[in-house]
């Protein structure tokens, strides 16, 4: 199994340390597939992909409700999290943050 969550924390990383075009030049190489929405977040982080093309082809495909809630939830934290480090948009990261905390909630009620 790939795990692309792990380059987008080391873009994080470098993108403080060294900044966007080193992280983006650095983003670690994936060859076999990962779970959704990380191919797509991966995409965003670099470059190849705007934030909202991000949320939209996550919404045009169809995933069993607990499982799009799940997806939902990882890509409102990472797309969130994009915007305020790299497109220093904090209003619209917060929105998005607060929809990554109403997933989370309803991913734990589910679990419950």
């Amino acid at each position: 199994a790939v795990d692309r969550e792990n380059g987008i924390w080391r873009f994080m990383s470098q993108f403080k340390s060294k900044g966007l075009k080193t992280a983006r030049d650095e983003l670690l190489k994936y060859k076999k597939d990962d779970r959704p929405p990380y191919p797509l977040l991966y995409e965003m982080f670099a470059g190849r992909l705007e934030p909202d093309a991000v949320l939209s082809k996550i919404n045009e495909q169809s995933f069993p409700e607990h499982y799009r809630i799940q997806v939902l939830f990882h890509a409102h934290l990472y797309v969130g999290i994009y915007l305020q480090m790299v497109k220093d948009n904090k209003e619209q990261a917060e929105e998005l943050l607060k929809k990554y905390n109403n997933y989370q909630i309803q991913i734990y009620l589910k679990d419950q």
